[in-house]
């Protein structure tokens, strides 16, 4: 009876041998407000071995805006509503010069602008960064100061998510934290998109390191 199992290498020379397709990886693009992207096209890492490959590139959720988003516009419209208010309890800003007013109003302006500006280059700064041999966290306070930590894959152990109340459950989004087992510090992706998913992932590559 023919062995039906042989290898290609045994087969008659009349019969082409299958080939073995092997799945490839597609890249994504990294727009200017992703928030979660994975294989991203054209990001690189200063340090970055020839062999290394970024996974997963995260900031905090977009939704996470809405709260600065509606101060914002508060303080933008204030000025415009003040007189109205100001009217309806019979005060008046008459004696006040009109210079003076104008520069306060430029002044006020220059400090609202500055609120949004300060909270969007924070978010859009705050970045997660997985590759198969390590996890960074860049975070950026108050434009000032920023906290790069960065652990190996081989180092992180009970790696978890978690999702506080109904507004994070609804819109998928949560803190994903990993402990170092060497020095057991906690390395935190805050209010990332996909929670689940990126622990996953992360689990998947502490699995292959084992």
């Amino acid at each position: 009876m023919p062995d039906i199992f042989s290898d290609q290498e045994n087969l008659p020379s009349n019969l082409t041998p299958v080939p073995v397709i092997k799945p490839t990886r597609v890249f994504h693009p990294l727009r200017m407000l992703s928030t979660f992207v994975q294989d991203p096209l054209g990001v690189s890492l200063i340090e970055q071995a020839a062999d290394e490959h970024i996974l997963l590139f995260i900031r905090r959720d977009f939704i996470t805006n809405v709260p600065w988003f509606v101060s914002t516009f508060i303080l933008l419209i204030a000025p415009i509503l003040l007189p109205l208010v100001l009217q309806s309890v019979h005060w008046s800003l008459a004696f006040i010069p009109q210079t003076f007013l104008v520069i306060i109003t430029l002044f006020y302006y220059l400090i609202a602008v500055g609120f949004a500006f300060a909270n969007f280059v924070t978010w859009f700064y705050g970045i997660g960064i997985v590759t198969q041999r390590r996890a960074i966290d860049i975070d950026l306070y108050n434009i000032s100061y920023a906290s790069v930590a960065t652990a190996k894959v081989q180092d992180l152990k009970d790696v978890r998510y978690f999702q506080r109340g109904f507004f994070q459950s609804f819109f998928d989004y949560g803190d994903v934290t990993m402990v170092v087992e060497a020095s057991g510090e906690t390395l935190t992706f805050e209010q990332t998109p996909r929670p689940a998913q990126v622990v996953s992932l992360l689990s998947s590559l502490i699995g292959g390191h084992e």
